[in-house]
């Protein structure tokens, strides 16, 4: 299984911030015993059961946007990879996260993966249109 228990960590601690109701709420089971939020960050940080609770924590949807930039760059990554042609016309406009920033008139794929790895505002806008892809792929292109 591959991911950085660290991130797990600070993204589990950052979800039981904002939903501190829901912190000692039990969740999932891990070893036949129910865990809350509170429990699984315990688990984490004395290295017990890590596999079952990172597992256990996808329920939670944790870190969506972890994964998210993770498919984003995947996908990137695999158009860098079959370019062969011309640079990629952009149309931008100022988004709710990066206002003040617009994609370049013109972009490869490299230059968007860059951009994605780097996670800066251009980065942010190519999330989200990423983004906009996997609903019109998940809604079934109606």
């Amino acid at each position: 299984m591959s991911y950085s228990l660290e991130q797990k960590i600070t993204n589990l601690k950052d979800w039981i911030l904002k939903h501190k109701g829901l912190a000692d709420v039990p969740f999932a089971v891990v070893d036949n015993e129910p865990i809350s939020p509170n429990d699984a960050l315990k688990m984490l940080t004395s290295n017990l059961n890590v596999d079952s609770v990172v597992i256990a924590l996808e329920t939670l949807n944790v870190d969506p946007e972890e994964q998210d930039w993770l498919l984003a760059e995947a996908y990137f990554k695999k158009m860098a990879a079959m370019e062969k042609g011309p640079r990629v016309y952009t149309l931008s406009s100022p988004s709710a996260t990066s206002p003040l920033e617009t994609l370049p008139p013109t972009m490869t794929f490299q230059e968007m993966l860059e951009h994605i790895r780097a996670r800066d505002a251009i980065g942010v806008q190519l999330l989200e249109t990423h983004n906009k892809l996997l609903e019109l792929m998940r809604s079934g292109f109606t």
